[in-house]
Formats: structure tokens, sequence, C-alpha cells
């Protein structure tokens, strides 16, 4: 990837700004002139200004939509005027249920790139990535426009082969961070952990030192035990994801594609009664919630107090609080930030060691935000699909990517010739290398009912409501049923799977 001065996303959004005035937002209608649009974190927020409130408000999709509207006359509608949630893909489930109702579905929307796939209310985006982005300079196709590896990502591929999504912004190494107290670490000489079996030993050395409450805080995000966390999903799955590729790289092309993970989950390759990787990463998983993390976490309503007075040692944040941060004036410490430890061969003798690049290196970055365009809004509307296509294609645009990536401030751009946020630069975040983790993703439910039952059982584990061996009996239970389901209502082929 090239990097382009950080000006040029000033630049971009001073440029925008230019046209920005009404931008549209009282009416979904996806009428003759409309379009209405589903951006998730990126939409803008009802203050152009900090606020309290607010003090990050978001204006770069603002001020593009403004400038897009004045361009083609199309005006653009946000889903957050009709209560859009963002948390999870259950509650974003339930708001289109409602809105396919109600005839009233965003034809741009967001769902976690692939989350509602089995529902088969994606447009298949193949063929209009082959047409030119008449935004672009030079371009012959649009899918040339974006970093090559997206196109083989789960959140841009379904299950089926087809490109339901494109990708705006990809994950800086991990959408996340370590924060540690600097000035700890160096009084006491500890290393910066690489691996997960490091990073626990960096925990007990924190707790052993005085004047420690918390040798860890975990991401605010994720409040309660899940196996979707962000802390098993990116640190502790990857490395048995990868030890399991001999048996899910079906076609041996080096990336385990969702097709695959159904058929190594109907084949039992999963079952953790059998696959001793499986087993590995749920009792790793376990013994994070009940033994890593601080006792009580769960009822910790403020980890900034303890964390400016030097009480934690390390805490998990996401890359875009780095700005807020340094601007702490609380804070009685110097503070940096490491990207999260991979369980790896240390920890397990079922977890693969991985291959790590820096983003210079060509680091492969997963894709974090993806956008689709939803049948239900444009089937019987080939003009509107139209529109939402060209709005994507305008959206993403080296300068419009890089307004965005730069406002963020938690990603990098899945389009070529854009820029990073500055605060990488800032935080010297663009000399880490970093575990290579999108060869394959762990399965869990694949539907949303089967992810939060196993979830449920989980939590009944943790919390010793139930033992191993019924977690296991339900888990293989909902994964099965959520991979057939899946399979059923997508109509994914299956001859030759050995089911």
């Amino acid at each position: 990837m090239k990097t382009k001065k950080w000006s040029l996303a000033v630049a971009a959004l001073a440029c925008f700004a230019v046209a920005a005035g009404s931008c549209g937002g009282g009416g979904g209608t996806n009428g003759a002139s409309d379009l209405f649009v589903d951006l998730h974190t990126l939409m803008p927020t009802a203050n152009e200004q900090p606020t309290p409130d607010q003090p990050n408000p978001i204006n770069a999709s603002r001020y593009i939509a403004a400038a897009y509207e004045e361009l083609t006359g199309t005006s653009i509608h946000w889903a957050s005027d009709y209560a859009k949630p963002t948390d999870n893909i259950t509650n974003i489930r339930s708001w289109y249920t409602t809105q396919i109702n109600v005839r009233n579905c965003p034809a741009i929307g967001f769902s976690f790139g692939t989350g509602m796939q089995e529902d088969n209310l994606y447009v298949d985006l193949t063929e209009y990535l082959e047409l030119p982005n008449p935004y672009v300079e030079g371009n012959e196709h649009w899918r040339d426009c974006f970093e090559d590896w997206v196109w083989t990502d789960p959140d841009v591929l379904d299950a089926n082969g087809r490109i339901v999504s494109i990708p705006l912004v990809l994950a800086a190494g991990s959408p996340t961070a370590v924060y540690y107290n600097k000035d700890l670490f160096e009084e006491n000489g500890l290393e910066i952990p690489r691996t997960w079996r490091e990073f626990s030993n960096t925990a007990d050395a924190l707790r052993r030192l005085p004047g420690i409450t918390y040798a860890y805080a975990p991401y605010a995000g994720d409040t309660g035990v899940s196996l979707s966390s962000w802390a098993v999903t990116y640190s502790l799955a990857p490395g048995f994801a990868k030890h399991m590729t001999d048996r899910t790289d079906y076609d041996g092309d080096g990336v385990v594609t969702t097709n695959e993970l159904l058929r190594a989950v109907l084949e039992d390759e999963f079952n953790p009664n059998t696959c001793q990787e499986a087993r590995a990463l749920y009792t790793l998983a376990y013994q994070y919630y009940t033994t890593f993390l601080p006792t009580g976490w769960q009822s910790v309503s403020n980890w900034l107090t303890p964390w400016d007075e030097g009480r934690i040692g390390m805490k998990s944040q996401g890359l875009w609080y780095y700005t807020t941060e340094t601007s702490d004036t609380l804070r009685s410490f110097e503070f940096d930030i490491f990207a999260p430890p991979v369980a790896q061969s240390d920890s397990s003798a079922y977890a693969s060691d991985l291959e790590y690049k820096t983003l210079e290196e060509r680091y492969e970055a997963p894709v974090l935000m993806a956008f689709n365009i939803m049948k239900p809004a444009v089937e019987d509307n080939p003009e509107l699909l139209e529109r939402a296509i060209d709005f994507l294609m305008y959206l993403t645009a080296p300068d419009a990517v890089t307004a965005i990536v730069e406002e963020k401030g938690e990603g990098i751009p899945a389009v070529k010739d854009a820029g990073y946020p500055s605060l990488f630069d800032d935080a010297g975040w663009l000399d880490n290398s970093f575990a290579v983790i999108n060869d394959s993703e762990w399965p869990l439910g694949f539907i949303t009912a089967n992810t939060a039952n196993i979830n449920a059982a989980f939590n009944d584990w943790v919390l010793g409501q139930s033992t191993q061996q019924e977690f296991f009996t339900i888990l293989n239970r909902e994964q099965k049923a959520g991979a057939q389901t899946m399979v059923d209502n997508m109509g994914i082929d299956t001859s030759g799977w050995n089911i």
C-alpha cells in the first residue's frame, strides 16, 4: 500500500464542504431523486461541532453527500434518521425486517458485510465491478480500484461465491489496540508481548506490582461473556483456525471461505468432542473469562479513573480513541499502544504460529466496513439500483475514502491511492507488524439465532451453571443446525460433501 500525505484528508473535506448544505434527512423514500443510505457509524451526526455528548462529530459523509447531491441532483437520506441501530447483528436484522415490511428499506445498507446473507437480501455486485468508476481517473474496472485481496474476504464474498458487498474500510492491523502504562513497563523491565502466552505472563507480572488494581481492562464494547467478542475473534481464534486449514481449505487455495467452513462443520470437523483445536480454543476462551480478566470486570462502570490514577497496567481500546487519550490531562503517566497479542503455538499445541507483516509489506488487512445494495429496495426499481451503484462508486473514490478514514481514525482505506489516518503516524502504528488473520475465520452458528444460543451456553459454562460437556453438546448441535439452515436458505450445492 502507498500512503498519501495526511493533509489530503483535510483538503478533501474542505472540497466536499464547499458544496455542503442540507444533505436531506427527512424522507427515506428512495423516490425519483432520493437515495436512502445506511453507512453504519459513518453516517453524519446531528451536530457538526464537538459537544460534551458528542465530542467526535461525523462530518465527512455529510460533506460527501452534499457534494454528490450538487453534482447529480440525488438527495441522500440517512438511516440514522430512522433509529438504525449499530450495536450488533441481532438488532440490525430486526431493524431491517421492520423497514422491509413497511417498504422503507435503504438501497445501500450495512449488516457487517455478509451478516444477513442467508436471508437473500443482497444484490450480486460482481458484474458492476467490471464497469469503470467514472469518479476515478484512468480505471477500466471498478474492482481494480481496490486492494486485490479484499475480494476473498468473508465480509465481501457470500457462501455461494458472490461479491455482495463493497469494502470501504479495512482493519488497521487490528481494529483495537492495547493501551499500556509505559512508565510502569519501563520501570519494571516489562517487554511488549507479542503472543497470547507472553500477554498472560505480562498480566501476571503486573498483578504482583504494588498499586495495581487491574492488570488488564477489557475492551469497553465487550460487555458480556461471548465467543463473538473482539478478544476471542481477533486474538484467540486465528491461530487455531490456521491449524485446521489442512482439513478446511478444501480447494487448497490458501483461503478458507464461508462455503468451506459450512462444509467442515457439517462434516463434523469442528465438533469439540472430537476436534482438538476446538476443545483447546474454547478452553482458552473459558480461561480468559474466568482467570485472565479481573474479578468483577462486568460490574466496573468506569475504567477511566483507575487508568488515570495508574492502577491499570493495560487496557484494550479502539485505535480511534488514541487522540482522546493524548488529550487526557488527568492521566498521571506516559502511555503507548501495541497490537493485540495472538494465541499461537506457545499457547497450545493446536494453534499455529502466524505470519507477521507490516502495512508497508502488504499486510492483507481484513475488511472492517463494507456496504451492500439491498435487494428489497431496488429489485423492482432499476433506476434506483443504478443510483445506488453510482453513489457507491463516488463514495469509494480515493479522496472520499481518505476523508472518511481520517475523520473516523479506526481503519485504513480499502481502495488504492487513498491516505491513512494521521493518528497512525502520530502513534507509530504503521511501524508495527501484524499477525495475518484473514486466511480463515472460526465458525460459530452462522445464523444469528444459533450463534446467540451458543453464546448463551458458553456464558452458562463460564458462570458455573453448566459443565464443559454440556456446552460442547449444545455448541455442536447449534453449529450444525445453523450451517444446515444457511445451506438450505442459500441453495448451496453440497454435492461431494460427506454429510
